[in-house]
């Protein structure tokens, strides 16, 4: 309506207290069925927001248990693949494997004071000082059955079979050498890491330690 329109309008509800009060109840009405249409409006945002956020966990949880199953597969396939990947001759030399734990180290003579430094290096495990160190004796006692055996050890713990052979071996043609089983023994070991597994069995068989036996049973089952 116009202002003149509500001017008289407004009049009429001055002097109609009657046409005042249906105005109002009017109004009322009219408030109510405002406020339950925005109330409905209001539950069906919220059942559709909780539906959204029910299906967001849902999808979060999905992933989590897609990412952990993943993960689980990954760390599986990594295990067989070094299980499988490492042959049983790395196995078993792995197991049996331990370097001497040689002479002790008393330098109480000049004339040995060299040998027994070299020992220090040898049972600290700096196999290479230790080679380093011997080899220079051996160059003057070239048959020397003790360098010949602590130099072989020491390239076998160094992860060098075929070096630890060359002198394992020169104790072959000394079988009256203190150092005569052992040396067959870890010539056995050597074998066996360089992939040679019949040699290893002929170089365990001849020697007489406790060792060789048990390495023996196992390669026989």
């Amino acid at each position: 309506m116009d202002e003149k329109e509500r001017a008289s309008f407004e009049g009429q509800l001055k002097e109609n207290p009657g046409l005042k009060k249906q105005l109002e109840e009017v109004q009322t009405l009219i408030e109510g069925v405002e406020t339950a249409a925005l109330q409905g409006r209001m539950d069906n945002f919220h059942e559709a927001l909780a539906k959204e956020e029910q299906e967001v966990k849902q999808h979060n949880g999905f992933r989590k248990y897609t990412i952990a199953a993943s993960i689980a597969v990954l760390i599986g396939l990594a295990s067989f693949w070094v299980l499988t990947s490492e042959q049983p001759n790395d196995r078993l030399f792995a197991k049996y494997f331990v370097p001497d734990p040689g002479l002790p180290t008393t330098m109480g003579t000049d004339a040995n004071y060299a040998f027994y430094e070299a020992m220090v290096s040898y049972k600290r495990a700096n196999y290479a000082v230790a080679i380093a160190q011997w080899s220079g004796l051996l160059e003057e006692k070239p048959a020397n059955d003790t360098l010949n055996y602590f130099i072989g050890v020491a390239h076998l713990a160094n992860s060098d079979a075929e070096k630890a052979m060359s002198y394992l071996n020169a104790l072959s043609e000394q079988p009256n050498s203190v150092f005569a089983d052992e040396a067959l023994y870890y010539l056995g070991l050597a074998h066996l890491k360089a992939g040679d597994l019949e040699a290893a069995k002929a170089y365990f068989n001849k020697s007489q330690t406790e060792r060789a036996w048990a390495i023996m049973t196992e390669l026989s089952d």
